[in-house]
């Protein structure tokens, strides 16, 4: 086979030079040494780009490299991974999953390839009923419960919990307003750092918020595939149950629901 092997210079020192970058600090202060990519188990050698793999099955599965090595597969002895390991290979062969950078690790006498693949997933072969709506009703502060029919098919959320993490928000706010976060004057250092204290109060919250709404909004959609609807209705939620980043939670659904075709609309 011919290889177009003139981009392993490249790739090899992107590799080497990164990692001299990151091991820089330590060198310089003697803390470690080099990294050498020979036959070393922790670091393996240094990459080959995916287009530089050629990967064919005759009577086994083999991979070839550049310089004319080509290696035979073993799948292991564990049928269920072996399984596994040889669906990926095959579609890799196939063209089905694109091959990116990828290498070679030793460990002892044994010699293991570390591929990297990507590929493109479909989400629309999902089977829906004609007319089947999912119901999002909100009992509490962002949680409730799911109705098909008007039958309950799945609750989301905990009320108590937002609010006993929004208590706990607003009691570290009331003590940092206590130590003159606000307070005019006051440059410099200690300004700085009272700032950076405010700041961290808001990105706690942020990312309290964001990834409850995530798993709620997964947890719907998820409801609404098992149950073959194509629609997801948000009823309003009550103002009374308090404040929370619905809009949000609305945007997750529909980014969601968009992979699978579903709709998502208020009501």
């Amino acid at each position: 086979m011919n290889f177009d092997f003139a981009d392993f210079v490249d790739s090899a020192n992107m590799k080497a030079s990164k990692d001299f970058g990151n091991d820089f600090i330590g060198i310089a202060f003697g803390q470690r040494t080099p990294r050498i990519y020979k036959n070393k188990s922790k670091y393996g050698l240094l990459p080959f780009r995916g287009r530089d793999i050629k990967i064919h099955k005759a009577d086994k599965f083999y991979i070839s490299i550049p310089k004319g090595f080509r290696f035979k597969v073993n799948l292991g002895s564990k049928p269920r991974k072996a399984r596994d390991v040889a669906s990926v290979l095959q579609h890799i062969a196939k063209g089905d999953y694109k091959l990116n950078q990828s290498n070679l690790i030793y460990d002892g006498r044994k010699l293991f390839f570390n591929l990297t693949f990507s590929f493109e997933k479909s989400y629309n072969e999902v089977e829906f009923n004609e007319g089947t709506e999912l119901i999002v009703n909100f009992l509490d502060l962002c949680s409730g419960e799911c109705l098909i029919n008007n039958q309950s098919v799945m609750s989301f959320g905990d009320g108590q919990y937002i609010r006993n993490f929004k208590s706990k928000i607003k009691a570290i706010r009331l003590k940092e307003q206590s130590r003159g976060v606000f307070a005019k004057g006051g440059h410099g250092r200690k300004r700085k750092l009272d700032q950076d204290r405010w700041e961290a109060i808001k990105s706690r919250e942020s990312n309290f918020v964001k990834p409850y709404n995530n798993q709620c909004s997964a947890k719907i959609v998820k409801t609404a595939i098992r149950n073959k609807a194509q629609v997801i209705c948000i009823a309003e939620p009550d103002k009374a149950y308090g404040e929370w980043a619905y809009y949000q939670l609305k945007e997750q659904l529909v980014n969601k629901g968009k992979r699978y075709g579903i709709e998502v609309k208020s009501i």
